[in-house]
């Protein structure tokens, strides 16, 4: 029997060797002890020869590549359930600022991948939202060449994310930052000034970069159905001013969404009218933003499962099949040549709620000569006619008029 000692986390290594007739099996029986878990394993090996050497060398590796790959080995249902009756909140339905969490080891790894392999700049520091466990995250900095950074405001959750940040020094930086939806309107001034407090913290870290250069920053996270909303709110306002996350730069995102959230999203951006989504948030995510759709998970590979969406009908959108149960990793890079920029973003913004009010069947011509007479000719010259309805024009044709109307009557957007 062989006894072997490691470091972070501190593991004991049991080798009972016994052979029959034709083959040698190597029982071994490791025993993990930390902080934050206390895990035991046995797994049976077959060897052509009984070599001790072979032997300790199979364990490290094995060790380096699996154990401490995921701190509690989540690929075991009984692990999982242990990290259920620790957490009551994995149990609960999710509601207001929670979250739900990848805890499947394997499903994580295969998301890493997607994500280093899709991303623009591969050495850019990543950003998760809403750690929990650190799962996905130990699986991120396995995959990527970059720093990752953990947020969650949970301090039952900290602990793990401590125990990541000690296995990965340098590499690893935790934070009780949570960047959307955590500010409100009626927030205390306390409340207020932590959250730029670790806001700067955060950011510090972070190279800053021209906005035509490569994205310094991935957000990597998980949005649920009630709040996918608030998300493109944030996309799209800090974009405009290029506060927040986007000081630094473009910021590429991954973010899984729900179904109903990925209909709209999917839809705005590859509709070439805006007549199926109709929308000012939707015209804007399109023009701002390239997209790319990468994976597809059942609700019930996360936890809490995503809630389900009743009124939800499955059919295909944009030759991606969509079940009202799913998830759906989305990849959204800012674009570098894009044509609008600081108060342009506001501005437009503002026309395009007053222009779509009226409802997709209203005539763009009359509708635009009611704010700007004589301004049918030069929306002719673009190619627009009489009968042309709203529903009926893309988002780059709208951006084309809006400039046309700057030219005509600028005092109607300011």
């Amino acid at each position: 029997m062989l006894e072997l000692n490691g470091t972070k986390p501190e593991y004991r290594m049991y080798i009972l060797c016994y052979i029959d007739p034709k083959k040698i099996f190597v029982l071994i029986k490791l025993q993990l002890q930390s902080d934050c878990f206390c895990e035991e394993l046995s797994f049976c090996v077959k060897m052509k020869s009984l070599n001790l050497l072979r032997i300790c060398n199979f364990c490290r590796k094995f060790h380096t590549n699996s154990i401490l790959h995921s701190a509690t080995n989540l690929n075991k249902p009984e692990s999982i359930s242990k990290l259920l009756k620790k957490h009551q909140c994995l149990n609960k339905k999710p509601r207001g600022k929670n979250s739900v969490y990848l805890l499947n080891k394997d499903v994580s790894d295969e998301v890493a991948k997607v994500i280093n392999n899709e991303q623009t700049n591969k050495a850019s520091v990543i950003l998760e939202l809403n750690s929990g466990p650190g799962v996905l995250s130990s699986s991120l900095v396995d995959c990527s060449s970059g720093n990752v950074i953990c947020t969650e405001q949970l301090d039952e959750f900290q602990p793990y994310l401590q125990e990541l940040k000690s296995r990965y020094p340098g590499r690893v930086t935790v934070s009780q930052w949570e960047p959307i939806g955590s500010l409100f309107k009626t927030s205390p001034l306390s409340v207020v000034n932590k959250y730029f407090d670790r806001e700067s913290e955060v950011m510090s870290q972070i190279p800053n970069q021209d906005w035509t250069n490569a994205p310094p920053l991935t957000v990597v996270g998980s949005v649920l159905p009630h709040r996918w909303y608030l998300y493109l709110s944030y996309l799209i306002k800090h974009l405009a001013m290029r506060d927040g996350l986007y000081s630094a730069g473009r910021v590429e995102w991954f973010l899984f969404i729900p179904s109903r959230g990925f209909r709209w999203y999917w839809n705005a951006a590859q509709s070439r009218s805006i007549g199926s989504f109709y929308s000012t948030q939707g015209i804007m995510l399109t023009l701002l933003f390239n997209m790319k759709h990468h994976l597809t998970l059942p609700a019930s590979t996360f936890t809490p499962h995503f809630p389900g969406e009743k009124s939800l009908s499955e059919k295909s959108v944009r030759t991606i099949k969509v079940k009202k149960d799913d998830a759906h990793l989305l990849q959204l890079t800012p674009k570098a040549d894009c044509c609008l920029t600081g108060d342009d973003v506001i501005k437009f913004q503002l026309f395009l709620q007053q222009l779509l009010s009226r409802g997709k069947n209203q005539r763009l011509i009359p509708r635009m000569e009611q704010w700007i007479p004589g301004i049918g000719i030069p929306l002719i010259n673009l190619g627009c006619t009489m009968m042309q309805k709203m529903g009926d024009i893309d988002p780059d044709q709208l951006l084309e008029i809006y400039k046309v109307g700057l030219i005509g009557g600028s005092c109607i957007f300011d």
